[in-house]
């Protein structure tokens, strides 16, 4: 009797979990970047970008009071929370001004405490985007086939991720956001496609 109730519960929660399950919001990521709630009263801040070959510094979105970003000095990065221009040649950073104070963000842990706890898809994606750049949500073929929900504890995602490469293997993964601890979990579902050779 107590191994039926426990099967019937599975569904019920496999079904609660299908109901909430939504696609994955096809958003640039400098676009969820206006998503951003600071954890902290923070005055004023920039999402900026450094090209390390060509010595500057793009400032992708700032907010807050008008405060003259020429007078706040750029950062000459060779590694950050977040890097691209293969083979690793652009960096981004955060600058913050919080109590009249110049803040310079460019670690994980510290991106991690600017967010906070998070509030929205927009700022659990960022997220996504910095720890676990090689799962990934967009088939071949432009489909998007990445999945999200969300409960009081936890953002959850359905992603992919590349096993190998010959054959071609792709893998299903679920991973999973604390929303207050930002504690990160992952764990294989099932293989999403396999190359027969």
């Amino acid at each position: 009797m107590k191994q039926f109730v426990l099967i019937l519960f599975s569904i019920a929660l496999a079904n609660s979990c299908e109901k909430k399950l939504k696609p994955i919001p096809d958003i640039y990521y400098e676009d969820l970047l206006n998503e951003i709630i600071p954890h902290k009263k923070i005055e004023y801040w920039e999402y900026r970008n450094y090209d390390y070959l060509e010595s500057t510094t793009e400032i992708i979105i700032e907010k807050g009071d008008n405060y003259n970003s020429l007078n706040i000095p750029y950062l000459e990065l060779k590694s950050s929370f977040r890097e691209g221009c293969h083979p690793t040649m652009c960096f981004d950073y955060i600058v913050a001004i919080e109590d009249g104070k110049c803040v310079y963000i460019d670690e994980i842990s510290e991106v991690s405490e600017f967010i906070g706890e998070i509030n929205n898809i927009a700022e659990a994606l960022i997220l996504k985007y910095i720890v676990a750049p090689e799962l990934y949500s967009i088939s071949e073929d432009g489909e998007q086939v990445g999945m999200y929900y969300i409960n009081k504890k936890e953002v959850n995602f359905i992603l992919l991720k590349d096993e190998s490469v010959c054959p071609k293997i792709i893998g299903q993964y679920l991973l999973t956001i604390n929303r207050t601890t930002h504690e990160i979990t992952s764990s294989r579902i099932k293989t999403y496609y396999q190359e027969k050779i």
